[in-house]
This record gives structure tokens, C-alpha cells and sequence, in this order.
């Protein structure tokens, strides 16, 4: 009998990003204020599914340093795969991302591709949340969630709340997202993004929008503003 010998293939690919992929290391070192460098690699084992990997490495940040290692990492592979073009988002299965902070600690992830394609589509609702509530939009809110989780209007709850903090902090002028996250409740699994209002002050308010995780259903089920 002749013994089966698996073949086990594995590359570190070399070479230069492509324009799309640059486009998001860009995004990632900006909203990070750090550096974000990248590798390529390649797994094949014989009778499993081939494996490339786009490897992204955060440092020289600190607001590394003040985030949840596994909500930073899960909007860094989805600003990384945001950016990529079509080709790329089919070719690549997974996206890596190592995390260093100031004391040269580590952490680690691993995002496939399918995973990432969902949180970008549900990533809409907390970015028109978040547009509409900076441009005083308010009453389109109501028409982003879902009304079993949420029977009240709540866009006239978020003015009179804004209202108040402008009074204390000056004119919200911007958002920034920092994370996402998966948490869990009575309805399910459901994605938490979360971000930052910026007020004339300087003042960074957080506040996070929380989308069912279910295909098909990106309406709001939660969301708070600190």
C-alpha cells in the first residue's frame, strides 16, 4: 500500500499593493492616526480549500492603545475590504489583522471575507444614521429601524438630546467610526458599530448603532449616545 503524503503549499507573497488596497491601508493609518503596513500570503493543502490572505499590521497608534483589540480589528479588515476592487473581494478568503500597541503588545485576527461582506452591507444603516443625525436629518431616522425592537419615534428624541450637548460642547461638526463588534440579546446575534461624535469643542461623544446580523435585514434594532 502506498502512503499518502498531504501537500502542504505556503507562500508569503511579495510585492507592491495595488491602488485599491493602498486606498484602504490609507483610511486604516488615518482614522487610526498610525501606521498600517500589509503582507500577502498563500496556504494550500491537498483536498482543502485554498487559502489567501490579506495581512494587515496596525502600530504607532495611540488610540490603539485606548480600543477593544477585537472591535478595532473587525472595522480595520472591513475599511481594508471596503476598499478593495471586485477581482480582489473574490480572490481573497480571509483578512488578517495584527494589532501592536505602545508597550509592543500583540493581538491577532482573522476576518473571512464572507464575514466582512456582511458588516459592510450593514454598515450603511450606522453611517446614515450618523450622516442624518451630523446634517440635522432627524426625522429620516425613524424610517432606518425596526419598530418591533423599536416602537417609539426616536428621531425626535436624538434632536432634543443633541440639542442639549451642543449647548454644552458647541456644533457637532463630524463622526468617526473606531469598531465593531458581535453582542448578543434576546433577538440574536447582532452587529455593534460603534463611533464618535466630534463637537466644535474638541469633545468626542461615543455612541454606537446596533443592526441585526441576520442576511437580508439591515434595520436598526438599537442605539445609544453617551
Amino acid at each position: 500500500m502506498k502512503k499518502l503524503i498531504p501537500l502542504l503549499l505556503s507562500f508569503l507573497l511579495i510585492g507592491c499593493a495595488s491602488d485599491t488596497e493602498q486606498k484602504g491601508l490609507d483610511a486604516i493609518a488615518a482614522l487610526y492616526q498610525g501606521k498600517a503596513t500589509y503582507s500577502k500570503s498563500f496556504h494550500s493543502s491537498l483536498g482543502e480549500e485554498t487559502i489567501k490572505s490579506f495581512n494587515i499590521t496596525v502600530m504607532d497608534s495611540e488610540r490603539i492603545d485606548t480600543l477593544s483589540p477585537g472591535m478595532t480589528s473587525a472595522l480595520i479588515a472591513t475599511l481594508a475590504y471596503d476598499n478593495f476592487s471586485e477581482e480582489e473581494r473574490e480572490s481573497y478568503t480571509q483578512v488578517n489583522v495584527s494589532l501592536f500597541n505602545s508597550k509592543k503588545d500583540s493581538a491577532g485576527f482573522t476576518f473571512p471575507t464572507p464575514l466582512l461582506h456582511n458588516l459592510l452591507v450593514k454598515r450603511k444603516t450606522f453611517n446614515e444614521f450618523s450622516n442624518w443625525t451630523l446634517n440635522g436629518e432627524f426625522q429620516k431616522i425613524d424610517g432606518l429601524k425596526n419598530n418591533d425592537a423599536i416602537p417609539q419615534e426616536i428621531g425626535e428624541i436624538i434632536q432634543n438630546s443633541l440639542a442639549t450637548t451642543e449647548e454644552s460642547y458647541g456644533k457637532l461638526i463630524a463622526f468617526e467610526p473606531y469598531g465593531i463588534g458581535k453582542v448578543q440579546d434576546s433577538i440574536g446575534e447582532l452587529y455593534q458599530y460603534q463611533g464618535y461624535f466630534v463637537f466644535q469643542s474638541n469633545k468626542r461623544k461615543p455612541y454606537f448603532v446596533v443592526v441585526d446580523s441576520k442576511p437580508d435585514d439591515e434595520r436598526l434594532v438599537g442605539f445609544k449616545i453617551f
